[in-house]
């Protein structure tokens, strides 16, 4: 039986390929009506609500007759507004390109990984610095601190784990599994689209490189 014939299955509206020969784009798509990228933006918004235009990304039990922006259940938050005047200043041509690479899935050659990095400078942000970064992949996208990333622009991120050189942590102990088990069901979401893109080694165009900060 066709798993999409099934009742509640979410209906495929568009092509969600992201193959190109050899290569793997960042975008939803490697064509189609998802294929837009910030060089070449989509007109209508329609296409940043997710529940439409990519329904299968969603828990079974999610009603996809909601709006999910970006894939966020929220449009009014920080994240979701920066990113509709990201997209609608691309529309106007005022982009600033970081790092564009596809990834690569030939099995003679190292496997690489796609992905696109901007600049964005937004003077009604409430992330701190109005300087950011953007790195998107396949529908998802990171926004951080530009200054946290100097070398991205040769396609290389810098991962930042551990307590580095900080004196002083604090180790949190789960004394029964109740609360462990109400922890582990926060810590592990299910993905819903939107800022799950972070700090994974499948982001990298090049060798990511390990540092201490």
């Amino acid at each position: 039986m066709n798993p999409n014939s099934q009742k509640g299955a979410p209906q495929q509206r568009f092509s969600t390929s992201t193959l190109a020969g050899e290569e793997i784009v960042p975008w939803l798509a490697a064509e189609g009506e998802l294929a837009y990228s910030p060089s070449s933006p989509p007109e209508r918004d329609y296409f940043f609500q997710y529940s439409w235009v990519i329904p299968g990304i969603f828990a079974p039990d999610t009603n996809r007759r909601r709006h999910f922006w970006f894939g966020a259940a929220i449009r009014d938050t920080a994240e979701v507004k920066l990113l509709f005047r990201f997209w609608n200043r691309a529309r106007r041509g005022d982009i600033d390109t970081l790092y564009v690479a596809n990834g690569a899935v030939n099995p003679n050659a190292n496997l690489t990984a796609p992905l696109a990095a901007y600049r964005h400078q937004d003077d009604h942000s409430c992330f701190g610095s109005n300087d950011h970064l953007l790195l998107m992949q396949h529908g998802s996208y990171y926004i951080g601190d530009i200054q946290c990333q100097p070398i991205i622009d040769r396609g290389e991120l810098i991962l930042y784990r551990g307590a580095q050189n900080e004196k002083t942590v604090r180790l949190y102990r789960l004394t029964d599994d109740a609360k462990r088990g109400r922890l582990m069901r926060r810590s592990c979401p299910k993905p819903r689209g939107l800022r799950h893109l972070i700090q994974r080694r499948s982001l990298q165009s090049a060798p990511v490189r390990n540092r201490s900060i």
